[in-house]
């Protein structure tokens, strides 16, 4: 109740279709293996996920922005929960997820760099085959994917630059390193 819902979310469609595109073929869910996103704060960019036909569990720590979009109707309160990402391991060590997700991960800078390498490790230690992270530079998606080598995962840095916005601008692409 003391979130504030006054306010007018903010949906950029443009952004949703640009996920879409983004996701279509870098994405490959199969089975009833879940999919887990991270940092989803108001839902924007979990509403490219349910265009896709996917219905991930979606966390932030920001009980505010996720209230909201659970009062507007934008997300599902069985599939949505408040908790901080570096954490996840301890509630979800038995339950793999096929692929861990998370839009605009960052502002990603040398000060706040070790909170957030906290973060995307505990997360990246859920997925079971693929994970996606975008950002806003090529510097973070740099330091994510050194980052990930360094834990066992092979991957890639995508430019998907749009000169109309500034929302996953660079993306990180990993896959499950093979033992």
């Amino acid at each position: 109740e003391s979130c504030n819902t006054m306010d007018e979310l903010q949906y950029s469609e443009d952004r949703i279709a640009r996920l879409v595109d983004l996701l279509k073929p870098h994405l490959s869910p199969s089975g009833d293996m879940p999919i887990l996103e991270i940092c989803c704060g108001n839902g924007l960019a979990t509403q490219a996920l349910i265009r896709l036909g996917l219905a991930p569990l979606a966390m932030d720590s920001d009980r505010c922005e996720l209230c909201v979009a659970l009062k507007k109707g934008l997300m599902d309160p069985r599939r949505s929960f408040v908790l901080d990402a570096r954490l996840l391991p301890r509630f979800f060590s038995c339950m793999p997820f096929q692929t861990v997700l998370g839009f605009m991960v960052g502002l990603i800078d040398d000060s706040n760099w070790p909170r957030w390498r906290e973060i995307l490790l505990a997360a990246a230690s859920l997925a079971e085959k693929e994970l996606l992270f975008t950002v806003y530079s090529q510097k973070e998606a740099d330091l994510i994917a050194k980052e990930m080598e360094g834990a066992g995962w092979t991957g890639k840095v995508i430019d998907n630059q749009d000169p109309r916005g500034i929302y996953d601008q660079w993306v990180y692409k990993g896959i499950r390193a093979k033992h």
